[in-house]
């Protein structure tokens, strides 16, 4: 059963209860229910569809499940800065960039035959924009609000321990996620922070760099309390090649996290299922949340 539900879901256990809570932080342009309601609604249906064939299933795996009442709460948040203008406009975006960070293109400049002063001066010029250019990128304007924001869903006043046991992030959302997971350790233990991440369409987040590179060495958490992680890459994504999205992988698999990819023919988007192709690397993305209900629900049992 899937529930779509705000930040005052009920609780996590009750009575014999599993619910699976999942936050979901969308892209650039996007807010929090559009994407839940429009671009996750294949993937929510078909995790309904799994957890209605594990009702009849003989799969003695499946029967920790079926113990349980199982349901899904699949939670938004929309980013706190508003686009206001461009194709964007309206929607939202969990960090600004200077403005013109991208827009610099020496072939705009106009040099006059001969003019040996204006090319010296130009050089200068351009050597200048580039490194200011490279120092915007080492930070990204108002991320500590959204930061703040996630991390007070993920963790109430009264609790030390997540609230959520998945975080699902596409493209700004999931560089967010992933951002996150490297600065902040208790995310990196599975007996306080969430359980695994979904990240579909993740780049490289040059802030964090630093923080990324030296996972290996910085995480203390046992391989078995490690959050899982469950990479997206669609072949043909333009906006954030998987080149980039593998080093985000390849920073995390060395230090030691469970990282395992999805790959499908398709662009940036979450998969649509509108063909083969689309609806296997979803049904793939589906096993996953599944062994991550399963394991919720065996930590649930063993606690009783």
């Amino acid at each position: 059963m899937t529930i779509l539900a705000s930040h005052n879901s009920p609780s996590t256990r009750k009575d014999n209860n599993v619910c699976v809570r999942i936050l979901c932080l969308h892209g650039k342009g996007g807010n929090g229910p559009k994407f839940v309601n429009s671009s996750l609604k294949p993937l929510r249906a078909l995790v309904d569809e799994r957890v209605a064939a594990m009702t009849n299933s003989p799969n003695p795996n499946d029967k920790i499940i079926l113990d349980h009442q199982l349901s899904f709460h699949w939670e938004e948040l929309t980013a706190p800065y508003e686009i206001l203008s461009g194709e964007d406009a309206g929607g939202y975006m969990w960090w600004t960039m200077p403005d013109g960070v991208r827009s610099y293109n020496a072939q705009e400049f106009v040099i006059l035959d001969g003019a040996v002063a204006n090319l010296v001066l130009l050089l200068i010029v351009i050597q200048i924009q580039n490194y200011v250019q490279h120092l915007n990128y080492q930070k990204y304007e108002g991320f500590d609000k959204s930061e703040a924001l996630v991390m007070e869903r993920l963790f109430s006043t009264e609790s030390t321990t997540s609230n959520i046991d998945i975080i699902l992030g596409h493209s700004q959302g999931a560089i967010l996620a992933a951002a996150l997971l490297s600065i902040h350790e208790r995310l990196r233990n599975t007996e306080n922070g969430p359980m695994g991440y979904i990240l579909n369409g993740v780049a490289w987040p040059n802030p964090f760099c630093r923080s990324l590179l030296s996972l290996a060495q910085e995480t203390s958490s046992a391989i078995d309390q490690l959050p899982r992680i469950i990479f997206i890459m669609g072949k043909t994504d333009t906006i954030n090649p998987i080149e980039s999205a593998m080093q985000v992988h390849d920073s995390y698999k060395a230090a030691r996290f469970d990282a395992s990819i999805v790959y499908h023919e398709g662009g940036h988007s979450v998969p649509l299922g509108r063909d083969e192709n689309s609806i296997g690397a979803l049904n793939e993305v589906v096993d996953w949340i599944i062994s991550i209900a399963q394991e919720k629900a065996a930590r649930l049992k063993a606690d009783t």
